[in-house]
């Protein structure tokens, strides 16, 4: 059985649907992508900051709705090169990194991460709510009773992009 709790932790409603893949020219994707994916991997993780998976396995793409336990997740644009390379880079210290195209196949039957120990990431496209403020949805999956999916608010502060907490409700299981 999933427990999900959902706490409402900000005042702002989660990221609409529908938004597009990429933000305007002020927020810088690969650096904003990878400020949520290493706050998600490292803080945010259900075992505490200094759990350390297996292998980190992150979606290739967007995946709209990754922020909402309740939303079915549909792919989004793939990443871009810089993308990809500004997520690995920060990831690198966790753990191995590989990027996967479906968490289904990466699932067993039992919803268990087929490589032990590792969990599956995934983002949902950036919401670019000025040129120093952006949403993104995550998730993160390490079995079928243990994930979270949050929007995590992120601003450019002091010229560098950092998660201020999470924008609208938060469901862990």
């Amino acid at each position: 059985m999933i427990l999900a709790a959902a706490l409402a932790l900000g005042a702002a409603a989660c990221a609409p649907s529908g938004l597009p893949d990429r933000s305007g020219p002020g927020v810088d994707s690969p650096a904003v992508y990878a400020v949520a994916i290493h706050h998600l991997a490292s803080e945010l993780n259900t075992f505490g900051p200094d759990h350390r998976f297996s292998e980190l396995l992150v979606l290739d793409s967007t995946m709209r709705g990754a922020g909402d336990f309740e939303a079915i997740a549909e792919p989004g644009a793939p990443f871009t090169d810089a993308e990809r390379t500004a997520i690995r880079s920060v990831l690198a210290p966790l753990g191995e990194v590989r990027f996967i195209a479906n968490a289904a196949d990466w699932r067993d039957a039992d919803l268990q991460p087929v490589i032990r120990g590792s969990a599956i990431l995934s983002l949902a496209p950036l919401e670019e709510i000025d040129a120093t403020t952006a949403h993104v949805g995550v998730s993160l999956w390490c079995s079928g009773s243990c994930g979270l999916w949050t929007t995590l608010g992120i601003e450019r502060i002091d010229g560098e992009w950092r998660v201020t907490g999470a924008v609208g409700p938060t469901a862990i299981s």
